[in-house]
């Protein structure tokens, strides 16, 4: 009992401790089945697990009236960039040589 009492205290606070990483949903047009890039942020950072190399990325961060608030040209191989972003709503667009990616996120904080 007290085994089970530890794990299940242990899992409370690993998984509060990873509560603020949200992913972002990535819309395509291909509709792969497995996505080639998986993007969360947590907080101010932007983190990105790329599956495969696909060379240089243009990252494009809007809010949403539309107005650019963040652009960056990353290599494939660059995981995590940090930002500076106010409270709302904002549209991520990830752009390769090959592919366009749409997505949506919102800073509470």
């Amino acid at each position: 009992m007290k085994r089970f009492l530890l794990i299940a205290m242990l899992l409370c606070v690993t998984m509060t401790g990873f509560a603020k990483r949200k992913k972002i949903d990535l819309d395509d047009q291909s509709r792969s089945l497995k996505p080639l890039i998986e993007a969360y942020i947590d907080d101010q950072m932007l983190e990105f697990k790329i599956s495969e190399e696909l060379g240089t990325l243009d990252i494009l961060i809007e809010d949403i009236s539309g107005n650019v608030v963040f652009s960056s040209m990353i290599d494939g191989n660059s995981r995590v960039i940090p930002l500076e972003l106010e409270k709302g709503g904002y549209n991520l667009i990830i752009t390769s040589k090959e592919y366009i990616l749409f997505g949506n996120f919102y800073i509470d904080e």
